[in-house]
């Protein structure tokens, strides 16, 4: 990709905007409209089917959309091996810039910047999209205080913030994701209203929930827990961080209600519009002047409470958040190795998780009926009820004999050594099998033994001499034994 590259044959790249882990973003012209567009490099066209299949689908709904919080998705056009996803240009910097010159925001800026981006969550996810990559790079903060959500996660993997590839996935940033799809569940939803708590929370505090560590293992392995450390400059929007950041998928609100919640912590009606920065901040100045008449009404209210007049109830108000939300660990996953399926089990269901049985495999070290692996390792910590499983030992492993009486001595022992197994040979006499013929073997041919066992092979070494054949042998060594036979 270069400067002057003409894409799809129609949008001619102008300059790089922004990166990912896919490549640059560029802004370019639409060289039929004569008008300026955003243009993302989106997959290889060598995706599979079912992939493909999604991704189309997803990309149709989302360029349907038409709302003023959202970034247009206006075409996905194909050039040579890629497909790009062409989109509305927007001349405005991304919250990650704003915060890189900022560090922190003040709560009630926070709170407007998300009640834009949960109002336009609320019509992604109406029109039955989710976004999967929330986070301060993709929200858009022009300078009027309008906010736009950019970036769509269309075939996103979850743990990064890049597009899926037909050779695998692009690691980015987990800083901002949701602790059940680090644990491995599909985007939803719900995880878009995670990410966006994560957003705002590190708008508000200046650092990311999981940390900005550089390791994304590490991070990773926060997101996992879903421990957030307790938010310390966000003070009045603290509670709705909180229950947008619980852990627990089905406790947090969806987009509408965070949309109310924000707003009402941006100090607006449920339907007003978001203040720009300049006008938040004479807000500020007015509530000077307003605090005294607060004041006031608050010791009306609570005498007429004293009173016997129940008040009137708060509208939408936001319900307790669980204590434990912050820095609440997932449950660790204990140590079972080494135990009895009973005993394993009994453990796995003291720290509250579900057990799962894999095959079981032979294993020289572990007796039949032994837990020998399981996944995820001692010590992960894991979300909700995800079952840990338990790989049991079906004891040392096991060959069977061949059947190698009768063979030549030499074939029996090749045989016995393809079985993996060492032998022993002793030579026995026998009139009845010829000599350097198996006669038997001990194990006889078919048991179970462990592999490396030993075997004892017996091998004929003729019939019996007789009294008159050691005679010949000894003194006549060159008279026939035949002058022995009757």
């Amino acid at each position: 990709m270069h400067t002057g590259q003409l894409i799809a044959g129609r949008y001619r790249l102008k300059q790089p905007i922004g990166s990912g882990g896919m490549g640059i973003v560029w802004r370019a012209v639409d060289e039929k409209l004569r008008k300026p567009v955003a243009v993302k490099r989106g997959w290889a066209s060598g995706l599979p089917h079912r992939l493909g299949r999604r991704i189309s689908r997803e990309a149709r709904i989302a360029g349907r959309l038409n709302h003023p919080h959202v970034v247009t998705l206006l075409d996905v056009v194909s050039d040579g091996e890629d497909c790009w996803l062409v989109m509305e240009y927007v001349a405005a910097p991304s919250l990650a810039t704003v915060l890189g010159h900022r560090e922190r925001l003040p709560p009630a800026e926070v709170a407007a910047i998300g009640a834009q981006v949960a109002e336009a969550l609320e019509a992604v996810h109406a029109a039955g999209v989710v976004h999967r990559d929330v986070k301060p790079g993709n929200v858009l903060v022009g300078p009027d205080g309008t906010v736009k959500l950019a970036d769509f996660g269309i075939a996103r993997a979850p743990w990064a913030d890049t597009t899926a590839t037909m050779s695998g996935l692009v690691g980015g940033t987990p800083a901002y994701l949701a602790p059940e799809v680090a644990n491995g569940l599909e985007p939803s939803a719900a995880s878009d209203v995670f990410s966006l708590g994560a957003t705002l929370y590190a708008a508000a505090e200046g650092d990311p929930p999981f940390g900005s560590d550089e390791n994304p293992l590490l991070i990773l392995r926060r997101a996992v827990t879903g421990a957030v450390p307790p938010p310390q400059h966000a003070g009045a929007l603290a509670p709705v961080l909180t229950a947008l950041l619980d852990p627990d998928p089905e406790r947090r609100p969806d987009a509408a209600r965070a949309r109310r919640l924000l707003r009402e912590h941006a100090g607006e009606r449920a339907g007003g519009p978001v203040a720009a920065p300049g006008a938040r901040r004479r807000l500020r100045r007015s509530a000077l002047v307003a605090v005294p008449a607060l004041v006031a009404v608050t010791a009306v209210a609570l005498v007429m409470r004293i009173g016997g007049q129940p008040p009137a109830p708060a509208a939408q108000a936001l319900p307790p958040p669980p204590t434990s939300t912050f820095a609440r660990p997932s449950m660790l996953v204990p140590s079972v190795v080494g135990l009895s399926d009973r005993r394993a089990t009994a453990r796995i269901d003291a720290a509250g998780l579900d057990v799962r049985h894999g095959t079981a495999v032979f294993d020289s070290k572990h007796r039949k009926g032994v837990v020998v692996r399981q996944r995820p390792a001692p010590g992960s910590a894991v979300y909700g009820h995800r079952a840990v499983v338990l790989v049991l030992s079906k004891g040392a492993p096991r060959t069977r004999v061949p059947g190698v009486v009768g063979t030549a001595r030499a074939t029996a022992l090749s045989m016995l050594a393809g079985a993996h197994l060492r032998y022993a040979v002793t030579e026995v006499y026998d009139g009845d099998v010829p000599a350097g013929r198996v006669v038997r073997t001990s194990p006889g041919a078919g048991a179970l033994v462990a592999p490396g066992s030993t075997v004892r092979v017996y091998v004929s070494k003729g019939s019996r001499p007789t009294l008159c054949d050691k005679l010949v042998r000894t003194w006549l060594p060159h008279v026939s034994r035949q002058s022995c036979r009757p």
